[in-house]
């Protein structure tokens, strides 16, 4: 495994967790003011959690970091036409519009738990093949 630059591996499902909780933030929001106070977390956490998962996935493949790149780059944009689908189907169906955000928080939550879980096996490969 190469070698992965941030201190706590959990550091993805903690970000995702603030991410779930913003957006469930949402269905409580009556006001504008409110709304926007709540996107301020959800920026931070997109923003902080795509290098972090990009250098997760950099540490434990085996694939150049252009090949990388270029997988996260496709899935980025196949996720925002399938996100922006699911929030105007939500605002448009359901009066709760802020579902399909908690539902997407709740994707990236289990995919940052199978990271940091697929991670943690590949360090204790390494640490019983190296006794």
């Amino acid at each position: 495994m190469k070698r992965l630059n941030w201190r706590s591996p959990n550091i993805m499902i903690i970000l995702s967790l603030v991410l779930i909780a913003a957006t469930l933030g949402f269905s409580v929001a009556q006001s504008t003011r409110l709304v926007i106070i709540l996107m301020v977390p959800i920026a931070a956490v997109i923003a902080l959690i795509t290098p972090v998962y990009s250098r997760y996935a950099m540490a434990l493949s085996t694939a150049t970091k252009g090949q990388i790149s270029g997988k996260l780059a496709v899935a980025h944009t196949s996720g925002y036409p399938i996100g922006s689908l699911l929030a105007g189907l939500g605002y448009v169906e359901l009066s709760s519009w802020w579902l399909s955000l908690s539902l997407i928080a709740g994707i990236i939550f289990i995919l940052s738990c199978v990271v940091v879980y697929k991670s943690r096996l590949s360090a204790y490969s390494i640490l019983a093949s190296n006794m």
